[in-house]
């Protein structure tokens, strides 16, 4: 169960409170990628959660989103941050209590038809709100699937300015 901070933020989101102690004791981050990975191949692969304001604005009007195995092999892909792999703990609840929803059609050959939402949120780490960005993606069959997530202000620029618009 998931840390919430009961502390309302300025915007009013759903806060969970990261405490760096989510998968035990490890040396590197290479053995926090294997736990996570781990963690997300045993427990979130095969789960699905629901997003209320997902399904008001999807195509299919769908807000169901299913954890895959290739949504765990794109976050197992771009884990160079110790805070992204985390978080991966409270993916569900962070996507099921996502309200700042943004989306774009894909633009790559490679998801031709597919469609990209971006569920907008924060977590606490060590006192800091730090914004996430959880992608999902609506296969061509109306599926949608955990595509990745991002920590905008660590992993592009430190002070970086998050909008909740897709960049075209």
């Amino acid at each position: 169960m998931a840390n919430i901070n009961n502390d309302e933020t300025q915007r009013g989101i759903f806060m969970i409170k990261v405490s760096g102690k989510e998968f035990g004791d490890y040396a590197d981050i290479k053995e926090l990628r294997e736990k996570a990975v781990t963690y997300y191949a045993t427990r979130l692969q095969g789960v699905s959660v629901e997003n209320e304001n997902l399904k008001k604005i999807s195509i299919d009007k769908n807000g169901i989103v299913n954890f895959t195995n290739s949504g765990k092999k794109k976050m197992k892909n771009s884990s160079a941050k110790v805070h992204k792999l985390l978080i991966i703990k409270y993916l569900p609840e962070l996507i099921r209590n996502a309200t700042d929803i943004s989306d774009k059609q894909s633009v790559k050959l490679t998801h031709k038809k597919e469609h990209f939402y971006y569920l907008h949120t924060m977590v606490s780490v060590e006192e800091k709100a730090i914004p996430v960005e959880i992608t999902v993606i609506r296969r061509n069959n109306g599926e949608i699937q955990y595509y990745n997530h991002t920590l905008p202000t660590e992993e592009y620029k430190k002070d970086a300015v998050v909008s909740t618009e897709p960049v075209l």
